[in-house]
């Protein structure tokens, strides 16, 4: 029992910090349960589940970290923890569902889905591009017509589909979790090889060696070009691809969905760029300029990547928006970016549960004010001229802050590293 509280606690509760976000969530639930007006207690279960699912991912690393697999019975212990994880989460689902008078059974399972399909194939590949796929499914889902009919008969969909579909993620996750790999050994199709080696000789084509050391990818224009394109556009070509195949509906009209497909490229865009602060200790033999330069060239690749992802995502703002709010995205959509890159930059150092929380909250409230202001471009503009003055204050402190880094001390994260040499 002892070994089950121990690997719970690194697996859920790994610091302080999160020791006392559980304590403050659960005392606002049990405080909240006993409010005359029930609904309120939709804040604390919201952020519950927002911490339930955020915290596996930190164990995405433990894939590649045979040490751990020395412990007595880690890998069945960690195994229960994180399904246990899931079903806890689903159990947070149901209530949600519950307080807004819907059958419980339906959120149960369609939280269970979620936490399946997004968070558990992550920790079994050790990678987060499992739930790019997975979310651009359940985006595409949620926006068909098929999850309505599907919640037409919550009889049918609680008690049959939903559960043996989660049953089968869960059996999978069960049966191949640090389970070691014994290869690809399938034959595989020439097309397929050659189509694979030519995508990737694309991305990867060079212009320089320190802006490809920097970047981990090609610094060329035409390997910015498709990988901006595939960022910016692999949300809405999937979309398109679901509506020409199996419904006639074409792009969402849920405002929600609409701002989801404009900001989210750009997060992950940032979340790439900012791992150029961190390859800057392997690529500091090949950089033509000293350390009081560094800074001027860390920014132009950085910049270069924001202008060329500006330009690409244009025809969908102008395709999604009404064309004054389009424009107003011009300003606030990279005003945000380059502040958000400022300030992964700046907090660098400090916890990825930190870095993590900012980004999302940027992403959320940036979401939120387009959709209540789409029709209000003069609002946008003031929010996007705000955050380009921010990003040139922040600039600054991030320059004198890079003169006295410790850039030895910045690394890639084991995940990625260890996925790069797969």
């Amino acid at each position: 029992m002892n070994a089950f509280f121990s690997v719970a606690r690194l697996l859920l509760w790994p610091s302080l910090l999160i020791k006392g976000l559980w304590l403050v969530l659960f005392a606002m639930s049990a405080l909240f349960l006993m409010s005359s007006h029930p609904k309120i207690l939709l804040v604390p279960l919201a952020c519950l589940m927002l911490l339930v699912f955020c915290i596996p991912l930190q164990s995405m690393s433990l894939r590649y970290k045979s040490t751990w697999l020395l412990l007595p019975h880690f890998k069945q212990l960690s195994r229960i923890v994180l399904v246990g994880t899931a079903l806890f989460f689903g159990l947070l689902s149901g209530c949600v569902f519950l307080l807004l008078q819907h059958p419980f059974g339906v959120g149960f399972n369609l939280g269970l889905l979620a936490f399946a399909a997004l968070i558990l194939p992550c920790l079994r590949y050790g990678h987060l591009w499992p739930l790019l796929l997975s979310s651009a499914i359940l985006i595409v889902l949620a926006s068909s017509k098929l999850l309505n009919t599907l919640l037409v008969t919550p009889i049918t969909t609680a008690f049959i589909f939903l559960p043996l579909l989660n049953i089968a993620l869960i059996a999978w996750f069960w049966t191949r979790w640090l389970t070691p790999s014994q290869g690809f050994t399938a034959p595989q199709n020439t097309f397929c090889l050659d189509l694979r080696a030519g995508l990737f000789k694309m991305t990867r084509k060079p212009a320089t060696l320190s802006g490809s050391l920097l970047l981990g990818q090609g610094d060329s224009l035409q390997a910015r070009i498709i990988r901006n394109i595939a960022y910016c556009w692999y949300l809405p070509a999937f979309m398109l691809l679901w509506s020409v195949f199996f419904t006639q509906g074409g792009m969402p009209e849920q405002p929600f969905l609409r701002a989801l497909f404009i900001f989210f490229p750009g997060f992950i865009l940032i979340e790439q760029l900012t791992h150029l602060y961190r390859r800057v200790r392997r690529a500091w033999l090949h950089l033509p300029v000293g350390r009081q330069q560094l800074f001027t060239v860390l920014t132009h690749q950085a910049h270069t990547e924001l202008s060329i992802a500006t330009l690409i995502v244009s025809p969908l703002l102008f395709w999604l928006l009404p064309a004054k709010t389009a424009i107003a995205m011009l300003l606030l959509w990279p005003s945000l970016m380059l502040f958000c890159l400022y300030l992964s930059w700046r907090l660098i150092t400090v916890s990825l549960l930190w870095t993590g929380g900012a980004l999302i909250t940027l992403q959320l409230l940036s979401i939120l004010a387009l959709i209540f202001w789409d029709q209000q471009p003069g609002y946008l503009v003031i929010i996007g001229a705000f955050f380009a003055s921010a990003a040139l204050w922040l600039k600054k402190h991030v320059r004198a802050h890079s003169y006295t880094q410790d850039w030895a001390q910045l690394k890639m994260p084991k995940v990625q590293s260890a996925w790069s040499r797969r």
